[in-house]
């Protein structure tokens, strides 16, 4: 599977360091085309979350990527906010 860095950003929190979020595409491909799906990663605590095969449509993966990085959707959030989504 292949990881796409998409978008990253750090949120400033009280006490300590900013929140550092990471969002990626990943692309797995099967034998009839390509599968897209995202992963969150909060590169402090090294938290992960990972929603694979998401859709097939690379354009509309990396549109919901950017859509969550709008929200600052932290890995803990990322399978609601999905489920909301699609």
């Amino acid at each position: 599977m292949k990881e796409k860095l998409i978008a990253s950003l750090q949120i400033a929190c009280e006490p300590g360091l900013p929140l550092s979020l990471r969002y990626y595409l990943l692309e797995e491909v099967r034998g009839n085309g390509s599968l897209y799906g995202i992963k969150v990663v909060e590169e402090t605590t090294r938290a992960a979350a990972v929603a694979p095969g998401v859709t097939r449509d690379r354009q509309y993966a990396s549109e919901l990527i950017l859509r969550l990085a709008g929200e600052s959707v932290t890995p803990a959030g990322l399978a609601d906010v999905l489920a909301g989504l699609l």
